[in-house]
């Protein structure tokens, strides 16, 4: 007999959880099981030092660690392993001089990470350019075929003490150093160097007008970032006013006629490192930087202090771009207007933009960092000046979309005069000051903050919340930090964050926390690389080898798109990729950003590049969430490329990473008992039907039968 309905969903139900069928789950067991923030430790970085920068090294997609150690002359490259799930000392390269700063690229062009050691010139140094003690030397180390870096150096001067960042200012997609250097005449000027068969060379940088350039500031937080809106990176200049004020200087990327100055703008007094964001969601770059009355040279702690976000005023997108999805199919034959970016069109420049840091301005938004932490108005704003360095680092604050709504967040270095416990044990006397790192929401201004007035609530501009979730004790019991930053640890879509300790916890100098909160929302990351090499293969001239180069990524690069949310509203946003480069910025490589909650897949994704070609920029369409791109641009036609790579880009290669939701494997198995479970059902209703069948075919053949006897 065939089993009832009842006990069929009984014995499928068994088996699908019974130990055979366990045995062959295809799906690996969750690292993490407990939701929340979960302190995972070192994670096999035992260091003496500091993290100082981040890139895929050995180009496996998997993000390594750049550090330096305490006597800062000596770099280590921790490779990520996957299958442990820690961090492996891979390489180490030592200088006879104190390292400022490790920038990764590939500034050779051959698909491979090279590293480039900014370290103090001590004063050997001979030639026109030697200006004393304070003053940089650059070391470029290539990366060779068995993956080390190259001990012999490749010496790159003239640098003022001012530190150079990464651009590509004649957009070959190759990465230049900017930054001011000494001329014959012992004065200075703004530079770019750039190598060329092994010798970097030295060029003015082209700006129109140049007799407007200001003098730099020191320390800056200069940025080659996309701030008009076409998709192409322009220079964000850190300016030294009277005093201690500071201004900014954004010159437009005008390709092929060079950077022409848009405007400059007064920060507001004490301002700190600035960080760019598309902080309110509205498809264009805005700055975040943290002002303080005063600051302790020797702890690096400000007092009285803000944070602020500059909201950058570009055309809206079109209200025709939002709505229905009838307004969607409309846009293949509207017409674009002046005023508004079409959502088809996003990567077109609005030469007005502009900034208005004026405290009343609706474009501008002070949150005073007493009304988020009742008690302190300290955030750490500097590291603590060394004999080295002629000025002490400014420390950004860390912009990552932790939560993935599409709203980036915020790290913060946060003083506090109770976060030790007593010294003593119990006859010791109050808790000790020590610094905490926090996570700041970025949530929607409501009418009654006082940060949010003056027009700001209505212009829809953003407040700060303390993240209070379940397990943010793993970031309570941390009072020793020195930095912080976001990264994916592993690459399984989560931002998760990187302490940097002083080592008074004995807890050791690292300690990673795992961001394994839910979230109902969606992500994408991108990266665009520099079109050292064809697809997703680099071809070695002299040997054939094949090797990937997922490494060699392109700064400067951005992302534009719109996407729907569940309300059926038409989003844009913006994402710049590593804008920053100088001070140990800790940006990773690649674009990370939250989509938020929404049915749907990216209506149209643009990916701009650096080159000077007449189109720049690259889209695709449909692209789904939970994923990693990975963008190839084509070489520009004027551009050499590498003798060390058989064949360089010539179109744009574009790649598509799914990755699986947390729950993918339960909604897999879910899916495969109810399909047994209706085949079950189908082939008992099937029988049942046939056993009627044959009934009825018996009862009509004994009928036929009788009649026929009478």
């Amino acid at each position: 007999m065939w089993p009832r309905h009842g006990s069929l969903l009984s014995i499928l139900s068994v088996s699908a959880l019974s130990p055979a069928v366990l045995a062959v789950w295809p799906f690996p067991e969750r690292q993490y099981k407990v939701e929340g923030w979960i302190n995972s430790g070192q994670l096999g970085l035992d260091i003496k030092g500091s993290v100082v920068a981040l890139g895929d090294w050995d180009a496996d997609q998997y993000l390594d660690l750049f550090v330096l150690d305490d006597s800062r002359t000596n770099v280590q490259i921790h490779r990520f392993d996957p299958v442990g799930h820690v961090y492996q000392l891979a390489h180490e390269l030592s200088s006879p001089k104190p390292v400022e700063n490790v920038i990764p690229a590939d500034f050779n062009q051959d698909g491979r990470l090279d590293l480039v050691l900014l370290t103090v010139n001590d004063g050997t140094d001979q030639g026109w350019w030697a200006h004393g003690g304070d003053d940089l030397v650059a070391m470029l180390h290539i990366q060779e075929k068995d993956g080390a870096p190259r001990k012999e150096g490749i010496n790159i001067e003239g640098f003022t003490h001012n530190q150079p960042f990464i651009v590509d200012a004649d957009g070959d997609l190759k990465p230049d150093l900017l930054g001011t250097g000494r001329t014959e005449s012992g004065g200075e000027s703004l530079q770019m160097w750039k190598e060329s068969d092994g010798v970097f060379e030295r060029y003015q940088v082209p700006l129109e007008p140049a007799t407007k350039l200001c003098r730099l500031a020191e320390p800056h937080s200069n940025a080659f970032v996309d701030l008009d809106g076409d998709c192409l990176a322009d220079l964000f200049l850190m300016c030294e006013r009277s005093g201690s004020k500071r201004s900014f200087q954004i010159w437009r990327n005008r390709k092929a006629a060079g950077f022409h100055l848009a405007g400059e703008w007064d920060l507001p007094a004490g301002a700190g490192a600035v960080t760019f964001a598309d902080m309110d969601r509205d498809g264009t770059i805005d700055l975040v930087f943290p002002t303080c009355s005063s600051v302790s040279s020797s702890t690096g702690i400000g007092r009285g202090c803000s944070i602020n976000i500059a909201y950058n005023k570009q055309k809206p997108l079109c209200s025709s771009s939002s709505g229905s999805w009838l307004a969607g199919l409309s846009q293949v034959v509207a017409v674009p207007k002046k005023d508004c970016r079409e959502s088809f069109d996003l990567c077109t420049a609005d030469e007005a933009f502009t900034f208005d840091l004026g405290a009343t301005s609706d474009a501008f938004t002070t949150v005073p960092v007493v009304s988020l932490f009742p008690g302190t108005t300290s955030l750490l704003f500097a590291e603590p000046k060394t004999s080295t360095s002629k000025t002490a680092a400014h420390i950004p604050l860390r912009i990552g979309d932790y939560n993935i709504d599409g709203f980036p967040d915020i790290l913060v270095l946060v003083p506090n005069n109770t976060a030790a416990p007593p010294s003593g044990g119990i006859f010791g006397g109050g808790r000790n000051p020590g610094v905490q790192v926090r996570v700041l929401e970025n949530t929607a201004c409501k009418k009654k903050d006082a940060a949010c007035q003056d027009g700001k609530y209505q212009a829809r501009r953003r407040h700060f919340k303390v993240e209070d979730e379940v397990g943010m004790s793993a970031l309570d019991d941390i009072w020793d930090a020195t930095n912080a930053a976001w990264l994916d640890v592993g690459e399984d879509g989560t931002l998760d964050i990187i302490v940097e300790r002083t080592g008074r916890q004995d807890a050791g100098r690292v300690t990673f926390i795992k961001n394994n909160a839910f979230h109902d929302a969606f992500f994408l990351k991108a990266l665009v690389l520099d079109g050292a090499c064809q697809g997703d293969a680099c071809i070695s001239a002299s040997d054939g080898e094949s090797y990937s180069p997922y490494g060699s990524n392109l700064p400067g690069g951005n992302f534009k798109f719109t996407i729907l949310d569940t309300a059926g509203n038409r989003v844009p946003a913006q994402i710049p990729q590593m804008p920053q480069t100088a001070y140990r910025t800790l940006q990773a490589p690649y674009s990370f950003f939250g989509l938020g909650r929404t049915n749907n897949y990216i209506e149209k994704l643009f990916i701009g590049s650096t080159k000077h070609d007449l189109e720049h920029y690259t889209t695709i369409e449909g692209v789904i969430p939970n994923s990693h791109i990975v963008i190839n641009p084509p070489l520009p036609s004027a551009a050499n490329g590498s003798a060390e790579v058989r064949e360089a880009s010539s179109d744009w290669h574009k790649t598509l990473y799914l990755q699986p939701g947390k729950w993918m494997q339960w909604v897999i198995a879910t899916a495969t008992v109810i399909v047994v479970i209706l085949a079950g059902v189908t082939y008992m209703l099937h029988n049942a039907e046939k056993r009627e069948d044959e009934l009825d075919r018996r009862k009509t053949m004994h009928r036929i039968n009788f009649a026929a006897f009478g």
